[in-house]
């Protein structure tokens, strides 16, 4: 063997620990890279995604009056595919005074058609999603605020329309009591970040729940005289508590009709108050 091939021989036994290091950082190098660009391209989907798993919607509507017709306006704008509602209550535990503020103050919802179960569906953390009977469904804010867990039962009270002063952010008197069961926690698809101007407690109920106490508000004629405070309180049954009620809509075409759409039905809701009272 000639004395180069003993040289290179040698340098080869002396690099082959080195030579080992190299490749395997190369591998795990290369192995990174892959779980990196994989994990971008999770992340970058992820959101996405959820949408759609979730079937959040394009747009979400809040009329101050809801009625029969606000529902046919709505569903009468061009790209308007699919339509789900829930109502806002003043409602909440009895061990939480719902006049307390936005730092105590509970949203307390009803949907009868599906919203929260079809569309905009949350992210359930524990038990499941209400169905039937007398239950309630709790974001996590919630829950940790009332120290509450899947299979514990909640003291409603829902209260009606401030009679004396209809404006005012103090409830009326109560109009019905239920008992729920606590049948599932978890996060809401338009949870607010915690802040202090928007309440952020949220209970969803089930229909029979909330029983009468959600209704749908009378919109009086453009020529009823009554003042405004006298039509504030025609436009509510003494027995509801329903504050609003949101519209979550699916659209054709997605988040870039919206805009679109949103336009079209201002337009509509601008012709309709034309026929609303002076008063209003």
């Amino acid at each position: 063997m000639s004395v180069q091939a003993l040289l290179a021989r040698g340098v080869v036994r002396r690099s082959w620990g080195a030579l080992l290091g190299i490749a395997l950082v190369l591998v795990l190098g290369l192995g990174a890279a892959i779980t990196s660009i994989e994990a971008a391209d999770r992340t970058a989907s992820a959101y996405p995604d959820y949408l759609d798993r979730a079937q959040v919607a394009d747009v979400v509507v809040n009329p101050v009056l809801s009625n029969e017709h606000t529902l046919e306006i709505i569903e009468g704008v061009p790209g308007v595919v699919a339509v789900t509602s829930d109502s806002l209550l003043t409602a909440g535990p009895d061990t939480l005074d719902p006049g307390s503020g936005p730092g105590l103050f509970v949203q307390t919802r009803v949907s009868q058609d599906g919203r929260y179960q079809d569309q905009d569906r949350p992210i359930v953390r524990s038990g499941r999603m209400v169905r039937s009977g007398r239950e309630a469904f709790l974001n996590v804010a919630a829950a940790e605020a009332m120290a509450v867990e899947v299979g514990d039962e909640l003291p409603l009270t829902f209260y009606g329309i401030n009679t004396p002063d209809p404006t005012s952010s103090d409830p009326g008197p109560a109009v019905h009591h239920a008992r729920v069961r606590v049948v599932g926690i978890g996060t809401f698809a338009d949870d607010v970040l915690v802040d202090e101007l928007y309440p952020r407690y949220r209970i969803l109920v089930t229909p029979e729940a909330a029983a009468s106490a959600d209704c749908l508000q009378f919109v009086p004629e453009a020529d009823d005289p009554r003042s405004f405070f006298e039509l504030l309180l025609a436009a509510v049954p003494s027995d509801c508590a329903m504050t609003y009620r949101y519209y979550s809509l699916t659209v054709e075409g997605g988040a870039d009709a919206a805009p679109a759409v949103v336009a079209e039905m201002g337009r509509r809701f601008r012709a309709e108050n034309e026929h609303l009272p002076a008063a209003l």
